[in-house]
């Protein structure tokens, strides 16, 4: 399963990012936190005609680029040890875009010293309802929202799920999925 196309459920084209410092997107693998960093810095016009550092995080080994007064990138910053190097590319004047794991909370402290806008990606639903309307696919609200509590709004577990069981409504593929992936799981005590 492809995306069909950018939803917008962040509504980040009426925003601004003059003056923003970092702007965080946080949630679950597969939310959409890097589909919309790179809608940002290809669509959006306080990003056009900038150089862009890149950085792919993941774990403690990414080393904070040489950049000041740049745009970085940071993508999958997992672990809260990992905020000293973000910190120190903020000090260095760096306007930041961060895809991140972590809780929202744990941004709060960067507020006082940077301007910070911060998106939860895995909270809208709505857009996975959309997503499946553009794909012919059925489903009801209750197996959305069940899907949803267990998984968060992930786009990417939706996909595994209606890969594995195609042809099918979301509902079915979900219910397979989740009597089989029990089956298949090994035992604890083995």
């Amino acid at each position: 399963y492809q995306m069909t196309g950018f939803d917008d459920f962040l509504q980040l084209k009426a925003a601004s990012f003059r003056s923003t410092r970092l702007a965080v997107f946080t949630g679950v693998s597969g939310s959409g936190k890097s589909t919309a960093i790179q809608w940002l810095i290809q669509h959006h016009p306080d990003f056009q005609n900038r150089p862009i550092e890149r950085v792919i995080g993941g774990g403690l080994d990414w080393t904070v680029p040489a950049v000041e007064n740049g745009l970085v990138v940071v993508d999958d910053l997992i672990r809260p040890r990992e905020l000293y190097k973000l910190i120190r590319l903020l000090i260095r004047g760096n306007q930041v875009l961060l895809a991140a794991h972590l809780h929202p909370a744990w941004f709060a402290p960067l507020r006082i010293g940077w301007s910070t806008q911060l998106w939860r990606t895995d909270v809208n639903h709505e857009k996975l309802a959309r997503h499946l309307k553009a794909e012919r696919i059925k489903f009801t609200q209750v197996a959305l929202e069940s899907y949803c509590a267990e998984y968060g709004s992930s786009y990417l577990d939706m996909f595994h799920i209606l890969e594995r069981y195609p042809h099918c409504s979301f509902d079915r593929a979900l219910r397979l999925f989740r009597k089989y992936c029990r089956m298949e799981q090994p035992a604890l005590n083995s």
